[in-house]
Order: C-alpha cells, then sequence, then structure tokens
C-alpha cells in the first residue's frame, strides 16, 4: 500500500472521528431545562417522607399509568394526576427503556390504608396520587424510535438533565413549575 492511500484513509477516518465529536457536542450543548435526580438521592427522600415515591410506566395495554417501583407499596398500579410526568413528556421517554420517576405527592392522597385514593370503585386497587413536583431518575434514557412525525433524533442525548433539546422537539412541555 502506497504512502498516499495510507495517508488518505487515516485523513478520512479523521474526518469522520471528527464528525462525531462534533455531533456529540452540537446535540449535548443545549441548555439545561430540568436537572435529574440520583435513584440514591430519590430513594433517600422516599426513606425521609411519605409524601415521596418513586414510580415507572406500566406498559400494559390496560390498567394504570405507572407502577410504583420501590418501598412497601411495590407493584402497585397508581395513576398521577395534576402535575404528571406523563403530561409534560413525550412517548421518548416512556415506551421501550424505562426511566423511573421520583413524585412528590402534595399530601391530599391519604385514604384508609394511608396511601392513596382509589382510582375507581371499579378498579379498587389502582390508586390516584395528586403530584406536586416531579424530577426524572438519571440515568435518563430516551427512546427516538418511536418518535412522533416532525420530531428530530440525535445520537448522543443527555443523561442527567432534559434540555432545550427537548423542549424545542416537543419532548417536553413545562406547564407548571417544579
Amino acid at each position: 500500500m502506497k504512502i498516499g492511500n495510507v495517508a488518505a484513509i487515516l485523513i478520512v477516518i479523521f474526518i469522520i472521528s471528527a464528525a462525531i465529536v462534533m455531533k456529540y457536542f452540537f446535540d449535548t450543548s443545549h441548555a439545561i431545562v430540568l436537572a435529574g435526580v440520583s435513584l440514591q438521592d430519590a430513594q433517600q427522600k422516599v426513606a425521609e417522607n411519605n409524601l415521596y415515591i418513586i414510580v415507572e410506566p406500566e406498559h400494559g395495554a390496560t390498567g394504570a399509568e405507572f407502577v410504583i417501583a420501590y418501598g412497601e407499596h411495590k407493584g402497585s398500579e397508581i395513576e398521577l394526576s395534576l402535575n404528571s410526568p406523563s403530561a409534560m413528556l413525550s412517548n421518548i421517554f416512556f415506551l421501550s427503556k424505562n426511566n423511573l420517576f421520583l413524585i412528590k405527592t402534595n399530601g391530599n392522597n391519604q385514604n384508609a390504608q394511608n396511601f392513596g385514593i382509589p382510582f375507581d370503585s371499579a378498579y379498587p386497587n389502582i390508586y390516584t396520587i395528586e403530584v406536586e413536583e416531579w424530577r426524572i431518575i438519571t440515568p435518563i434514557k430516551r427512546d427516538y424510535q418511536y418518535r412522533m412525525r416532525g420530531q428530530q433524533s440525535r445520537w448522543f442525548s443527555p443523561k442527567y438533565f432534559i434540555d432545550q433539546f427537548d423542549v424545542k422537539n416537543g419532548d417536553y412541555i413545562q406547564f407548571r413549575s417544579h
């Protein structure tokens, strides 16, 4: 192989590598809109304050939207009302790869079991929790395979926060302050 061919191959490899690095910085250089919380910090909040719970999306065709992921009521089906993550995030955060959410209730969720308001008399084991605020638990996963028409995808996305790209892309809609 001639030296000229080797040099050409190295230049092509360098250009491709530089393009990948530039794409990485371009995709993750957007302003932070909502910081995530670590699982350890979320579990500590749950242990210290009974207004906090950790939930994950439920992917069944019927039933509740979320399931409690940790603690005494783990596996319980739950609906989130008022300030729900599902009202503010697109499907890229809910499909295929599970994300966890730290939910702070507003305290209006007490019933006889001191847990939640029954969702519906036909579904006595599904509870509704009124959400005061929430945080997504890191690492944040996004699945652009299921994006909606007009949405963009990116090769690299931040694992520790929701950013301005998510807002511009319609993946995060902030209608209530955290």
